[in-house]
C-alpha cells in the first residue's frame, strides 16, 4: 500500500513538473526562479525620462536664441550671395554693395524720368494769345496792326485792320500755338496781301519775324514787334 502510494507521488510530481515546462518553457521567473525585475536589472533594460529630455531640449532652445540676441554676427543675409568672393564674408559683402548700387541706380533713373516728364509737361503747356494787340511790323515802313484774337486749344482766329500810311484796310487773322510760339497768317482787303508771322509769345509780349506776298506777286520781309492791350 506504501509503494502505492509512493509511485502515485512521483508521477504527479513529475506530472506538474512537465506541465509547467510546457506552458512556460522559456520564463526565466519559472525556470530560474528569478523574478522579473531582477531580470530586467540583468539585462541592463534603461527606462526614459521623457521630462528631463523635453527641459534639456528646452534649455538648448533658449540658450541658441540667447547667443543670436547677444551676439555681433549680422544675421540678415541679401536675397543673394556674390559668386566672386573667396569667402561667404566677402560674397555677401560684394552682393550688399551691389544691392545698394541697384537702389542707387533705380533712383537715378527715376529721377531722370520724372525731369523727362516734366520737361514734357511744360512743352504741351499751351499759351494764352486770345485779347486785343497792337502791333508794328517793320520793314521799309512801318505798318501798324490792331487785332481782337480768339483762341480754341491751340487754334488762333480773329480780326482787325492794318493801317499802311494814310489808308487803312480790314485784316482777318488764323494761325496755330504750339507752346509759346505763334504761327499768325494776316490777309488784308484792297489790296489783297497775305503776311505770314512767326512770333515768339512772352506774356504780354511778342516780337518775331514776318514774310509777305501780294495779289500781285511782290514779296518781302520785316521784323514784328508787340503788345497786348486787353486779355
Amino acid at each position: 500500500m506504501k509503494i502505492s502510494l509512493l509511485i502515485s507521488g512521483l508521477i504527479s510530481g513529475l506530472f506538474l513538473l512537465g506541465f509547467q515546462s510546457i506552458l512556460l518553457p522559456d520564463s526565466p521567473s519559472i525556470a530560474s526562479g528569478i523574478s522579473v525585475d531582477d531580470y530586467i536589472e540583468q539585462s541592463n533594460i534603461q527606462t526614459i525620462d521623457v521630462e528631463a529630455v523635453a527641459n534639456q531640449a528646452k534649455a538648448s532652445r533658449e540658450r541658441y536664441f540667447a547667443e543670436k540676441e547677444n551676439s555681433t554676427l549680422d544675421w540678415d543675409m541679401p536675397s543673394s550671395l556674390s559668386g566672386s568672393g573667396s569667402t561667404p564674408f566677402e560674397s555677401r559683402s560684394m552682393a550688399q554693395e551691389q544691392s545698394s548700387a541697384e537702389v542707387q541706380d533705380s533712383s537715378s533713373q527715376s529721377s531722370e524720368i520724372s525731369a523727362d516728364a516734366q520737361v514734357a509737361s511744360n512743352q504741351s503747356v499751351i499759351a494764352n494769345a486770345s485779347g486785343t494787340w497792337s502791333l508794328q511790323l517793320n520793314d521799309s515802313m512801318q505798318r501798324d496792326v490792331s487785332l481782337a484774337l480768339f483762341q480754341e486749344g491751340a487754334s488762333i482766329f480773329g480780326s482787325g485792320s492794318l493801317r499802311e500810311g494814310n489808308s487803312t484796310s480790314q485784316v482777318m487773322a488764323s494761325g496755330t500755338l504750339q507752346g509759346d510760339l505763334l504761327n499768325l497768317d494776316l490777309t488784308t482787303q484792297q489790296p489783297i496781301t497775305l503776311y505770314k508771322l512767326l512770333l515768339n509769345l512772352s506774356d504780354d509780349d511778342v516780337s518775331g519775324k514776318y514774310s509777305a506776298i501780294s495779289s500781285g506777286g511782290d514779296k518781302w520781309t520785316g521784323q514784328v514787334d508787340g503788345f497786348r492791350l486787353a486779355a
